[in-house]
């Protein structure tokens, strides 16, 4: 029998009109899923549940066998406020997060007591003048992810976090961070309604950027448009040929539907370009050594092949066995896309 105390609470990623939700067990080093769930919800809120679709979430969570009233959420996307501030020479700990409030209440007209914090120092910038230093700070209003812990408790789920959903995905991807070398690497998470790039040094985030232009769902909106063909049969040609090569000569809407998923990647090698070209140039160092594809973009075909091409940076697809030993009730979910959920369940584990 699986006790409460052992399992983690239950990452919920709420985005795109999916809850991704996903639950580990403590396995020696490592961790074991033993619970994935992708579950279809909607809702005239937008990144938010309804009253009903709390209620059918929580019992399709008991159904699937999650245990435990303890949830991790992430903070909305839209809602979070970031800045670099600096910090002075032996500053640490209360220090450094009194600065990075009082600094995020002045440059994003917040109250002090009003928002979570969240930030960590940076590595040294080249040149920068002896002993200064300097932290990425991030902070949540609290009004934007009340709504949505009031829904949650409302059936009965304590949310004992709420996390970034950088850190969560940059938490989650920790075995493939850390297990060379501590260079330059880049998370993709190609999400329906955006895509974020993070520019990670070891395990440590220097940079992020989100882009809305181009996304996943405007894609499968074109695609449709085009053939005149509704969305599932939109999202069905991404995902079932993506950027597989055609036969010679082909032509008419297997070439219309490759063209417009080509044009979809090229706009996401260029961010990633202008990321990589951002950290050399501010942080002072090498080139990327790697790109890792998360999220539902991920699962497109062959797109890490083009990616690796277009940005001449090897690129590859991460999928949670990957990082994580899947149990049996969590195999058939071994998708991109429930990586962030992953990071999510691990946000209260010591140190995280």
């Amino acid at each position: 029998m699986i006790t409460q105390t052992r399992a983690t609470p239950i990452g919920l990623d709420v985005r795109d009109g999916y809850v991704y939700a996903a639950q580990l067990l403590p396995a020696g080093r490592g961790y074991t899923a033993r619970r994935l769930a992708a579950i279809p919800f909607e809702s005239d809120q937008p990144g938010g549940l309804s009253e009903e679709s709390v209620w059918t979430i929580d019992a399709v969570l008991e159904r699937r066998g999650f245990v435990g009233s303890r949830v991790v959420i992430a903070a909305p996307r839209d809602a979070v406020r970031s800045s670099v501030v600096s910090v002075p020479p032996g500053a640490e700990g209360e220090v450094v997060e009194a600065i990075a409030r009082s600094d995020l209440a002045r440059n994003h007209q917040l109250s002090p007591s009003e928002f979570e914090l969240a930030c960590w120092e940076l590595p040294r910038i080249s040149g920068a003048a002896s002993g200064a230093g300097t932290a990425l700070a991030c902070a949540c209003p609290h009004e934007a992810v009340m709504p949505l812990v009031t829904r949650l408790g409302s059936v009965g789920r304590d949310v004992v976090a709420v996390d970034l959903e950088s850190r969560a995905l940059a938490r989650a991807c920790e075995p493939c961070l850390s297990r060379t070398d501590s260079g330059l690497r880049l998370i993709a998470d190609l999400g329906w309604s955006s895509s974020t790039v993070l520019v990670m040094l070891g395990t440590t985030i220097l940079y992020e950027r989100t882009v809305g232009e181009g996304s996943l769902a405007q894609l499968r909106e074109e695609i449709g448009a085009t053939l005149r063909i509704g969305r599932n049969c939109a999202e069905r040609a991404i995902m079932a040929r993506g950027l597989t090569p055609l036969e010679s000569g082909a032509s008419g809407r297997s070439a219309r539907v490759f063209t417009m998923i080509e044009d979809y990647a090229s706009a996401i090698a260029d961010e990633i370009a202008l990321s990589i070209d951002y950290a050399v140039r501010r942080h002072g160092l090498p080139d990327a050594s790697e790109v890792l594809l998360t999220g539902p973009g991920a699962s497109t075909p062959k797109l890490d092949e083009h990616l690796a091409q277009a940005c001449d940076v090897p690129t590859s697809t991460l999928r949670p066995s990957d990082l994580v030993t899947l149990d049996r009730g969590a195999g058939v979910l071994d998708d991109p896309c429930m990586l962030l959920a992953i990071g999510l369940a691990r946000a209260t584990e010591k140190g995280a």
